[in-house]
C-alpha cells in the first residue's frame, strides 16, 4: 500500500466562510500535492432510506472515507457517491483526501496556457436521502 501523505499546513474553515481555491489568491498558487478535508456531520439515519453525498465542485480526484471506512473514489466534478452502508445514526466523520495536478508547481511553457480548475472542494458537499417509493 502507498504511504499516507503527510500534511504540512492546516487551515480551519468556519461554517460561514466560503471554501477557497487552494491555488487561489492568498493561498498557495504553486501548490501541487495532497490535500485533506475533515468534518463531522450529524445524521438521523432512517433504516429504509438510501444516502448519497454529492460534491458540486471538487477538483481532480479524491478518496472519500466515512467514519474511517473507505467509501470510494471521486473523479471530476460534479460527483455523487452512494454512502448508505457507511453513514451511521449520530455523528459521522467525513474525510476527503485528494491531489491536484503537477502543472501548478511546474508551470512549464505549455501548461501555463491550460485552463485549470480550482484546487480542492470549492462548493459545500451535500448529503442526500431518498426514501423508497
Amino acid at each position: 500500500p502507498a504511504p499516507e501523505p503527510a500534511f504540512a499546513w492546516r487551515w480551519t474553515i468556519r461554517r460561514d466562510e466560503p471554501l477557497p481555491n487552494l491555488n487561489g489568491p492568498g493561498r498557495m498558487p504553486r501548490f501541487s500535492g495532497w490535500y485533506c478535508y475533515e468534518a463531522d456531520i450529524h445524521v438521523a439515519v432512517r433504516p429504509e432510506a438510501r444516502y448519497w453525498i454529492r460534491f458540486p465542485q471538487i477538483s481532480d480526484c479524491a478518496r472519500l472515507a466515512i467514519n474511517g471506512q473507505d467509501a470510494g473514489m471521486l473523479i471530476g466534478s460534479p460527483n455523487r457517491r452512494e454512502v448508505t452502508g457507511f453513514v451511521t445514526d449520530g455523528v459521522n466523520r467525513i474525510t476527503v483526501t485528494g491531489c491536484n495536478t503537477l502543472v501548478w508547481e511546474l508551470q512549464d511553457g505549455a501548461s501555463t496556457h491550460l485552463p485549470l480548475r480550482p484546487t480542492g472542494i470549492t462548493k459545500p458537499p451535500l448529503l442526500e436521502m431518498r426514501l423508497p417509493d
